[in-house]
Parts: structure tokens; C-alpha cells; sequence
């Protein structure tokens, strides 16, 4: 037997979302171990993304 019925849960679409947002910002900031950014100013953005990334994350993990 196959339920059709969605089950309503508690999660919040927009939270969700910035999760993801903020896991592929930590991502990125991975790849320039791999690939090294050759300009200093793209180098210093990446590593940017990957602590709004971090703090975000942390943000969320406190809030929910």
C-alpha cells in the first residue's frame, strides 16, 4: 500500500535553504586549497566566503 499523503512537517523552507547556502560557501572556500585563485583580491574574497559561510552555518545551528 503507498501512502499519497504528505505528512506536514515543521521545517521552514527559507532556513532550509540558507543551510545549503551556507554549506556551499564553505565549499567554496575549499576548492582554493585545490585550485589556488591566482589574483590576491579573489583569493582574499574566497576566503571570505568560507567565514560568512562558517558564521552563518553557526547562526543557524544557534537559532534552530
Amino acid at each position: 500500500m503507498i501512502e499519497t499523503e504528505r505528512k506536514p512537517t515543521k521545517r521552514i523552507f527559507g532556513l532550509d535553504l540558507l543551510r545549503v547556502i551556507s554549506i556551499a560557501l564553505v565549499l567554496c572556500s575549499h576548492t582554493s586549497w585545490i585550485y589556488p585563485p591566482s589574483s590576491s583580491l579573489l583569493a582574499k574574497a574566497v576566503d571570505m566566503c568560507g567565514f560568512f559561510g562558517v558564521e552563518l552555518f553557526l547562526f543557524l545551528a544557534v537559532f534552530l
